[in-house]
């Protein structure tokens, strides 16, 4: 089996096992000397170290008992960081509250505080400027599908 779908196929039931994790990101980098097996999890409540250690612990036990690589490789298993895009609907819950950047896919670009998550949209009161360079807030529903990238805006105030 190929390893890259054998490690998706046991992460993914690591994950459900827990519940509250899920995959952001899955990637396989590799050179001739060794390769690298990067997983970038995020969870409903947030991802802390001990649940980073027994994801790497559970899947590099099977990575090993099973010989998925056929060269050395370092396994990184890593929370989302606050610059990484948010990708999944699930992950805004947890930043309601605070400020993201909304990229659209028609190039326009919302900045605002998220304060209600649907099913399928988010609701921004996003920061609007006049020709004064005013700000005004204005509430703003933006549907996941039109959403190119969001990123939470991390304020050192």
């Amino acid at each position: 089996m190929d390893p890259k779908k054998r490690v998706a196929e046991a992460l993914d039931q690591i994950l459900t096992e827990s519940k509250n994790l899920f995959l952001v990101e899955l990637k396989f980098s590799s050179s001739k000397a060794n390769g690298k097996v990067t997983i970038i999890l995020d969870g409903d409540e947030g991802v802390a170290i001990e649940d980073c250690a027994m994801v790497s612990r559970k899947l590099g036990h099977l990575m090993e008992e099973e010989n998925l690589m056929e060269n050395a490789y370092i396994l990184e298993v890593t929370s989302a960081g606050a610059d990484t895009p948010l990708k999944f609907s699930r992950q805004y819950n947890r930043h309601i509250g605070r400020k993201l950047k909304v990229e659209m896919q028609d190039g326009k670009v919302h900045l605002g505080e998220l304060t209600e998550v649907k099913e399928d949209r988010l609701l921004l009161n996003s920061e609007e400027k006049d020709k004064k360079k005013k700000i005004t807030l204005v509430p703003v529903e933006i549907p996941f599908t039109a959403i190119k990238s969001a990123n939470v805006e991390v304020s050192f105030k």
